[in-house]
């Protein structure tokens, strides 16, 4: 029998045991997670899971799952995708650090636009470094095509000389990410 597949994003206040309740939902209905993102924003919670299973159990979970959410004082946002299959075999993850102010994600996402390369993860998060506000950002891409990702990095080393932001970057494996 073939897998479908079901992004869920769900969004609500904050409480105690709410990814416990949503997570044994998803489980009961036969359904398993097979990538997960759960935040807190200020007093918020913010959750996207990405499971899978046969036909049957995803739609039973997709047209039960609104009433659950309800319930948890949840918005929920449901759609059938399929797998996303990498032709790209190679990984790679950026890290940079730069002194925040508005705009500075846009102009570093536009590169990647710029050089189409598609960004499978992007993080970021504030930091306060000796009482500067510094933005932490991590991207992670798939790419094979070298020469695009030498081309990209050379631009990201000048804007990052320029913004006084430092630039790491890393072959990752799967495991790592």
């Amino acid at each position: 029998m073939m897998n479908n597949y079901l992004i869920i994003n769900l969004i609500g206040k904050d409480q105690i045991g709410i990814a416990n309740q949503i997570i044994e939902f998803i489980t009961n209905s036969g359904c398993n997670i097979i990538d997960s993102n759960i935040n807190i924003f200020g007093e918020q919670f913010t959750a996207t899971f990405f499971v899978y299973s046969n036909s049957i159990n995803i739609l039973k979970l997709e047209n039960n799952l609104p009433l659950k959410a309800q319930s948890l004082n949840l918005l929920s946002v449901t759609k059938i995708t399929k797998n996303h299959l990498d032709i790209a075999n190679q990984k790679y993850k950026y890290l940079i650090q730069v002194p925040d102010s508005i705009g500075i994600i846009k102009n570093i996402i536009s590169l990647f636009k710029n050089h189409k390369i598609n960004i499978q993860s992007l993080n970021t998060k504030l930091k306060d470094v000796n009482s500067t506000n510094f933005l932490c950002i991590e991207i992670i891409v798939r790419s094979n095509n070298m020469i695009t990702l030498n081309n990209l990095k050379k631009e990201l080393e000048i804007i990052c000389s320029k913004l006084s932001a430092s630039l790491n970057t890393y072959v990752i494996n799967d495991e790592e990410t």
